[in-house]
């Protein structure tokens, strides 16, 4: 007998979603590890090693990846299991990548342990769940709006980080950081996101209905 819970995955993608699952959870523990180590070094206590690592929009999103795969695997239905909110993790995850390459990468240069990191969290995993979308979300429902939908969490994101930076003095990224950027450049900066965003959502449901329609 099957749960009412269970979902239709065939199982090599069930065994897939787990593959995906595993790789997020040992990518975040260790991103975790690594920046605790790295604030307890400079003498600050570990609520704020934590207070750090979930200021980073990479994390809060491979998190989220992390929760449907694991879900997925397990052959569990829950809200994680819509198509719109799969197809905007794969947006967020896809375009974050795009933006750590293209902006951060030759900034950081991170190496060792850092660098393994920032590739499972930027491209590795970014990588095998656009596959997991492709392969294994309902796409039948995506409508253009959602795309203008999804822009949503981007952007109270971005709004949350100034605004603590504000009151703090940090700001998790270089290119949003308010102390060493004009009001051009940042301007810059944050369309040049949020139009990444925009335009990844808008491919996302592009392939979606194209996908749907074959």
């Amino acid at each position: 007998m099957t749960s009412s819970n269970a979902v239709g995955f065939p199982r090599w993608l069930r065994w897939f979603a787990g593959l995906i699952a595993a790789l997020c959870w040992c990518a975040l523990a260790l991103q975790l590890n690594l920046i605790i180590a790295e604030a307890a070094k400079r003498g600050f206590a570990w609520p704020i090693a934590l207070a750090v690592y979930a200021s980073f929009f990479t994390i809060q999103v491979n998190l989220l990846a992390a929760i449907v795969t694991s879900f997925a695997a397990a052959g569990i239905k829950r809200w994680p299991a819509r198509g719109r909110i799969r197809t905007a993790i794969a947006v967020y995850l896809s375009v974050g990548g795009i933006v750590f390459f293209v902006s951060l990468r030759p900034v950081w240069r991170h190496t060792g342990l850092q660098a393994l990191a920032d590739a499972l969290l930027h491209y590795v995993i970014p990588a095998l769940y656009c596959a997991f979308w492709f392969f294994g979300v309902p796409k039948h429902d995506l409508r253009w709006r959602d795309a203008f939908i999804w822009m949503i969490y981007p952007t109270a994101y971005l709004a949350a980080v100034l605004a603590f930076g504000l009151w703090s003095g940090y700001f998790p990224y270089p290119f949003i950081d308010l102390r060493s950027r004009d009001v051009l450049s940042l301007a810059t900066g944050i369309a040049g996101s949020s139009g990444g965003f925009l335009m990844g959502g808008l491919l996302a449901v592009a392939l979606g209905r194209l996908a749907g329609a074959r």
